[in-house]
């Protein structure tokens, strides 16, 4: 399980790979541990060698890392080996706002009492969670919410994947004593390591609110 500080584990942040496949705007490596976009959520960024990686993203040829400047990669050839490296304090920070967003989900179940998820976002700058009801806006009490996650998050549960998930091939997270949802992202081990939050709730159209959370 990942931990809130990855830097403790060098092996985790850089790593030496090969590239199988170069263009001016991409790269693609032999194995890599950059996350890529998924679901709504921002890849990881870094370095390979020098040049910036602005974002990762699942072709069919592999694993796409997408480079800031098309020069960038001129002085490098396939079969070469690189040294690659993790934004790690961007990961933690998309790591914390992860498992906020179950949070907001979970809560949000609490609250009408039934398993409505909707769809979301998450940067390292704020999680989304879009919410819509057929007929009309769905009704939320934001400083309800925001206490309640206020109180999982003060009393340090624990996160942690199902070992015998409810569906073959899917992995579900466990927020312990609150709820489960499948997930197939990075998450923190207790929720005490999201830290302090805030949460906004806006209204758009005629049948959705916009939950939104940012760390503090």
């Amino acid at each position: 399980m990942q931990t809130l500080d990855p830097r403790s584990d060098t092996q985790r942040g850089a790593f030496n790979a090969v590239i199988t496949a170069i263009h001016h705007e991409w790269i693609v490596l032999d194995q890599t541990r950059f996350d890529p976009t998924h679901n709504g959520r921002q890849s990881d960024l870094g370095f390979i060698e020098s040049v910036p990686v602005v974002g990762v993203a699942e072709e069919g040829i592999g694993l796409l890392h997408r480079v800031d400047d098309p020069h960038a990669t001129q002085g490098m050839r396939m079969g070469q080996v690189v040294r690659c490296r993790i934004d790690l304090d961007r990961r933690c920070r998309l790591m914390r706002l992860h498992s906020l967003q179950h949070l907001l989900t979970l809560g949000y179940q609490a609250s009408i009492n039934r398993a409505e998820r909707g769809v979301g976002t998450v940067t390292d700058q704020r999680t989304t969670v879009e919410l819509r009801d057929s007929n009309r806006p769905p009704e939320i009490d934001v400083v309800r919410l925001q206490r309640w996650v206020e109180r999982v998050i003060s009393d340090d549960l624990s996160i942690s994947s199902l070992t015998k998930p409810p569906e073959p091939g899917r992995r579900f997270w466990q927020v312990d004593g609150v709820g489960v949802l499948a997930c197939e992202g990075r998450h923190l081990t207790r929720t005490s390591e999201i830290g302090a939050v805030r949460l906004e709730a806006e209204t758009r159209g005629e049948s959705t609110v916009l939950l939104t959370g940012a760390l503090l």
